[in-house]
């Protein structure tokens, strides 16, 4: 068996097969078993099916504070009090997720950087005396600067990394999903190999403008980056 199975039940001609987090079923062809070889097989037999993609989880598409320190512990995930969040952010869905449900400040995969938010909170750029940056330091990204566009609440990159495509996510929810989701990946007990299409096929659910930018395909793409190998 691979390594990511924990535990094992036939029950009849099913095979439940489970991980730490998640379970698959293996159908028995109870029929082969009582043929006669022909002979030694010079191959492997070949299967039967491919794997649909697995159902997208249903807190992805409105991340809870619980979802996010299930994995990251409440340590790591804070939570903003109104008077925290400038007033002159003005994009009320980035005010309500940094307050109500919380921004993980965690490193460690995906080139990603954000422990510093957890002791200064979302502070505007330095923009020109007159008028006051629209943009809100996260942290850092693949080696830019990661940025909060308090107009619209639009995750975004400052292009310092030489990488073109400035969104990192449509919104704080959309981001953190993501990112999140990622973790999970990186963190699972199931092959890499075997969950990359339906990590995949998540992310182009959660925010399909951001996943198919440079920053979030080079994750996949790139042989050499930091955190998959």
């Amino acid at each position: 068996m691979p390594e990511y199975v924990r535990r094992g039940v036939r029950l009849g001609q099913y095979l439940a097969l489970a991980s730490t987090d998640g379970v698959f079923v293996v159908e028995i062809d109870q029929s082969a078993g009582r043929e006669t070889a022909s002979g030694l097989l010079k191959r492997l037999v070949g299967t039967g099916t491919t794997l649909a993609p697995a159902d997208l989880p249903a807190a992805a598409s409105a991340p809870t504070t619980e979802w996010l320190t299930d994995l990251w512990g409440s340590a790591a995930v804070r939570r903003f009090s109104q008077e925290a969040v400038p007033s002159a952010l003005s994009d009320a869905g980035a005010r309500e997720f940094l307050t109500s449900v919380g921004f993980p400040c965690v490193t460690g995969f995906l080139e990603l950087d954000t422990t510093g938010l957890a002791d200064t909170g979302p502070r505007p750029l330095a923009g020109p005396a007159e008028e006051e940056s629209a943009y809100y330091s996260l942290g850092w990204w693949q080696g830019a600067r990661l940025l909060l566009d308090g107009h619209n609440g639009r995750v975004l990159q400052d292009g310092s990394s030489g990488i073109e495509d400035a969104l990192a996510g449509s919104s704080l929810g959309q981001f953190v999903a993501m990112v999140r989701l990622y973790y999970w990946w990186f963190a699972s007990d199931w092959s890499i190999e075997d969950t990359e299409s339906d990590l995949r096929h998540w992310l182009d659910r959660i925010d399909p403008d951001a996943y198919r930018t440079q920053g979030w395909q080079r994750v996949f793409e790139d042989y050499n980056f930091a955190d998959r190998v």
